[in-house]
């Protein structure tokens, strides 16, 4: 119990300065929007290929989709930030190999749902997640580096 409790010097004295950089939470909430734009407008025209539809079916499919899709992505990205490994020069690559495969699992079993949720038969089902599986990794793995590459630093 009195591990965890700060020196004599006081609270104080126990806190570390404060690194420079944007908060893990803040960082993910840029990602999200940066991803969540471009793919929910690749998805949206994908649902129309594969199912069709009025304006109010495929308004309905956006808002299902902005909101699972967003939810999903922040909560993968703040799982990814602190359990997962963190990205250094070297190993940019097989981090975003790993991080991208991690999500697509994710992201494949939510397109299933959705798909099952608008009236989707089995070859609509397979056809619609594998685009949207294609389209979407392009945009991960873009995303990914470019705010890794060009994103500000995160604070530790």
């Amino acid at each position: 119990m009195l591990a965890g409790a700060p020196p004599l010097g006081g609270a104080a004295a126990a806190q570390e300065p404060a690194s420079e950089g944007v908060s893990i939470w803040r960082l993910s909430l840029y990602k999200t929007i940066a991803f969540e734009a471009a793919a929910n407008l690749g998805d949206v025209a994908l649902f129309a290929m594969f199912f069709g539809g009025g304006p109010a079916t495929a308004a309905g499919f956006f808002a299902i989709n902005v909101a699972t899709a967003s939810v999903a992505y922040y909560a993968h990205e703040i799982a990814w930030d602190y359990y997962g490994p963190p990205v250094d020069p070297g190993n940019e690559i097989d981090v975003t190999v790993r991080k991208t495969l991690t999500y697509r699992v994710v992201s494949a079993t939510r397109n299933v749902g959705l798909s099952a949720l608008f009236g989707g038969g089995l070859a609509t089902t397979i056809g619609f997640t594998i685009a949207s599986q294609v389209m979407d990794t392009t945009f991960y793995v873009a995303n990914e580096l470019l705010w890794t590459r060009f994103g500000p630093p995160v604070a530790r």
